[in-house]
């Protein structure tokens, strides 16, 4: 493997052939004074990515680096960073894109390693995102939601930050060192959650400061069949599935950090334990006194929210629902 080499890029692809373009075009327009590399594991789709794939390996020969897969290794349950990933990786440092999503600036990666560079202590670094509708149309809609200063924040600040999932995968870079321990050696709560994306911001944002650009450096394509929020974000028993794997996340995080994060994880089991009772029909045991410390970290107009769903359940479910597929359809999610 090549020693000098400075970023490595780590590319999920399956039946992304209507995307992947826009995906290897952002990766091979970057403009470094150092080497990166792709490495694009292509896990036996059954459409025109690897045809794709193998147009930018034959172009770009010292950067796309992809594994082609003769069977699907995702349904086999296979650690694909652990088995593919990590041994093909050389950088100093990882970068994330999935094959349906795009780096929308050439100077991202220079950008990215500027800031690491200039500041040691920082485990990672971020950028705003662009929420892209399946077509590739804007929608308005960024990550993170809400204004945030750039430049170095501590990882409370991090955690603090808008709403749950204040950041996008596809802005995430990190320190090889920190992604090696996380991939070979992962807490305990990294296992618990059904989405990968959290996990990565509750290690990592824990390891250290993190660096933060306003600029939008990427886009985030909504909807996706067989993506996690086209399959789940309508279909409320995965609500429910998703929000007691996030509790029980969030449960051993706060165990992980000796409880250093002790509000945020208060926050952020409240607002799931919202949605679940709620979807449930059984708000009643949220205002109980041993669920107290998170009932009482919703904002009012939320407390009154399931206190109505603990008198009236079924009418404030079918509230929920309707407001979530109202939104869905505005997403275009299917």
């Amino acid at each position: 493997m090549q020693t000098n080499m400075m970023v490595s890029v780590l590319c999920l692809a399956y039946n992304h052939g209507k995307y992947i373009r826009d995906a290897l075009e952002g990766f091979v327009k970057q403009k470094t004074d150092f080497p990166y590399e792709v490495i694009i594991h292509e896990d036996a789709s059954t459409d025109n990515t690897a045809e794709v794939i193998r147009e930018y390996e034959k172009k770009y020969p010292d950067i796309i680096k992809p594994i082609y897969q003769t069977q699907n290794q995702y349904s086999q349950k296979v650690n694909i960073y652990k088995e593919y990933g990590l041994p093909n990786m050389s950088g100093k440092y990882v970068a994330l894109c999935e094959g349906d999503d795009y780096w929308s600036d050439p100077n991202k990666l220079q950008k990215q390693v500027d800031a690491m560079e200039q500041n040691p202590d920082c485990s990672m670094c971020v950028h705003k995102v662009a929420e892209i509708y399946e077509d590739g149309t804007a929608n308005g809609i960024t990550f993170p939601s809400v204004p945030v200063k750039p430049g170095k924040m501590s990882s409370h600040e991090f955690f603090m930050i808008g709403r749950q999932y204040s950041f996008h995968t596809s802005s995430y870079f990190f320190r090889m060192e920190h992604f090696r321990e996380f991939v070979l050696n992962p807490p305990e709560f990294t296992k618990k959650c059904d989405v990968g994306d959290e996990v990565y911001m509750l290690f990592f944002g824990s390891y250290g400061s993190i660096y933060y650009y306003e600029e939008m450096m990427s886009c985030y394509r909504r909807g996706v069949v067989g993506s996690w929020s086209s399959k789940s974000y309508a279909d409320m028993d995965k609500l429910i599935y998703h929000g007691h794997c996030m509790i029980d996340t969030l449960n051993s995080f706060d165990a992980y950090t000796n409880r250093q994060y002790r509000d945020v994880c208060v926050h952020r089991i409240a607002r799931q334990m919202a949605i679940t009772t709620v979807l449930e029909k059984n708000a009643s045991v949220f205002i109980k006194k041993e669920n107290r410390e998170f009932f009482n970290s919703l904002s009012w107009m939320k407390r009154i929210y399931i206190i109505l769903s603990a008198i009236l359940p079924g009418v404030m479910r079918w509230v929920y629902v309707h407001r979530v597929n109202t939104l869905c359809k505005k997403r275009g999610i299917r």
